[in-house]
């Protein structure tokens, strides 16, 4: 999850809520893509890829970030990756899989699925998403989320950075920072 969200309120459009979350949230993407230009990155695409698809302010992203935003992409969370012309992926706001303990756990849909298996393990949005980016070659480097999505992180991105953007207390609490 991103910074700050904590409650099912707080990424649900049209709520005072989503409007303050949604601001932090392109924060921390913002951030995320800085870093990649500060580490020589020619180009950086933020694939929007949260509920709606339709979160982040980009008036308020670097202007040299380009963001493909909205629904029915083929591969959803990693579209544009099967291109070619992608080096590296970051997930940013990522959280633990349905069914497991993190803040607002769940694997795509919430209120509907209560576990997701691949090869006989529990997965998440990122061990999901990491799973198609090896298809195409392409690491995981970041992620970002509670402190138990970047353990979660471990064992599908060992080599990547995590970064903990808030301390599991419950489904619904966290320590923020």
């Amino acid at each position: 999850g991103a910074t700050g969200v904590t409650w099912p309120a707080d990424v649900l459009p049209g709520t005072p809520q989503w409007e303050r979350c949604r601001s932090m949230f392109t924060s921390d993407v913002n951030a995320a893509a800085l870093g990649f230009y500060d580490g020589g990155a020619d180009e950086v695409l933020v694939n929007e890829a949260h509920w709606s698809m339709r979160n982040l302010l980009l008036e308020h992203m670097d202007e040299r970030v380009q963001m493909l935003t909205g629904k029915h992409k083929s591969l959803s969370m990693v579209e544009g990756i099967q291109h070619g012309d992608v080096d590296a992926v970051a997930f940013v706001g990522y959280h633990t899989g349905a069914g497991t303990e993190g803040v607002l756990a769940h694997t795509y849909l919430a209120n509907s699925i209560t576990g997701v298996w691949l090869d006989g393990v529990r997965a998440s949005e990122g061990l999901l998403n990491a799973h198609v980016a090896a298809e195409y070659g392409v690491p995981v480097v970041l992620v970002t989320g509670d402190d138990l999505t970047c353990v979660d992180a471990e064992g599908y991105a060992p080599g990547a950075r995590k970064v903990a953007v808030k301390d599991y207390v419950s489904r619904y609490a966290a320590v923020c920072r």
